[in-house]
């Protein structure tokens, strides 16, 4: 059989089955019409909760501040000092860097208990704070 011959028998095949051509007819004038059987009511299931990333409540930002070099080189110091107080290897996320000391001390200031609308200057913080 030719590539042709075959492929127009298979597009013919195909157009029998599409609009059934070859399908028989039944007479469906006799057949009884019921009504449907209501189905199962069934348990709603447990939809596991999808998982999300924990997001910081607060997201942190960048903050460009000019210190003396002495502080700098204080709060490399101090940082350096307290991850060496470990024994063991610490996970990067809980060593301890010059910016987790600036961040402690904004929450020392945010725990003091000093009348912001009334400081004016850096010398009457100091002089509220007893420094």
């Amino acid at each position: 059989m030719s590539p042709q011959k075959r492929r127009s028998l298979d597009d013919a095949m195909a157009a029998s089955f599409v609009y059934g051509d070859d399908v028989p007819t039944q007479d469906i004038s006799n057949l009884e019409i019921s009504a449907p059987e209501p189905l199962p009511l069934a348990e709603p299931e447990a939809i596991p909760k999808r998982r999300t990333k924990s997001r910081p409540a607060d997201p942190l930002t960048t903050v460009n501040i000019k210190i003396p070099r002495s502080a700098q080189r204080w709060l490399q110091d101090t940082a350096q000092q307290v991850r060496e107080n470990n024994p063991k290897p610490v996970p990067p996320a809980q060593r301890v860097y010059p910016q987790h000391l600036i961040q402690a001390a904004v929450t020392l200031l945010q725990a003091q208990d000093v009348d912001w609308d009334s400081v004016r200057n850096v010398d009457d913080l100091r002089d509220r704070l007893n420094l």
